[in-house]
């Protein structure tokens, strides 16, 4: 496939899955790099470019130059990145370090925030969470590898509309999952 149809394609999957969070979707893989998964890379190189700049969390240096390489974007600091990567392997600690720095916007431009884009392992542990919000007609209620520690810091990084993160969640399977920062998360308790 022209990688000008593959990005586009991936990039309305990606807008799929904003315009209706709790709802996953495939992303198909097209190069692959050490340290992520494809399907990861597949959406780095649709949203990345020469005009944004992109952090990750953990000292990859490597990762840094292949994604600079296959992107054209450029390095920055956490709190001024546009995209902050976090591979699977990354640490909790390390990530919520990098949320609470992560840049959220101002009143006048609240578009020039960060994008976490988040690869979840398999095995890590899962939360179940009742998402509300713009797109989800009630609530939609499912399990996500993102820890209490981490929806509780988002929240509070969200907490002033229209300023904000965003996360988007890439599983093993190359499921694509968004959490626009309109979208509320409530633990459930079992």
């Amino acid at each position: 496939m022209e990688m000008t149809h593959f990005t586009q394609q991936t990039f309305r999957t990606l807008m799929d899955c904003f315009a209706r969070p709790g709802k996953k979707e495939a992303v198909q893989p097209l190069h692959a790099v050490d340290g992520l998964y494809a399907e990861t890379l597949s959406v780095l190189m649709t949203l990345l470019d020469g005009e944004v700049s992109f952090q990750t969390v953990g000292e990859e240096e490597r990762l840094q130059r292949e994604l600079r390489a296959w992107t054209g974007a450029k390095m920055n600091e956490f709190g001024a990145a546009d995209f902050i990567i976090v591979p699977a392997q990354a640490k909790e600690e390390q990530v919520l370090e990098a949320l609470a720095v992560a840049k959220i916007g101002d009143l006048i431009d609240p578009q020039q925030s960060a994008t976490f884009v988040m690869e979840v392992a398999q095995d890590q542990t899962k939360t179940v969470y009742a998402l509300t919000g713009p797109g989800i007609q009630h609530q939609e209620v499912m399990e996500i590898a993102l820890s209490p520690d981490i929806v509780q810091l988002r929240a509070k990084r969200n907490r002033e509309f229209p300023l904000g993160v965003d996360f988007i969640l890439i599983d093993e399977a190359g499921k694509v999952l968004a959490l626009p920062r309109t979208t509320m998360m409530k633990e459930v308790s079992n």
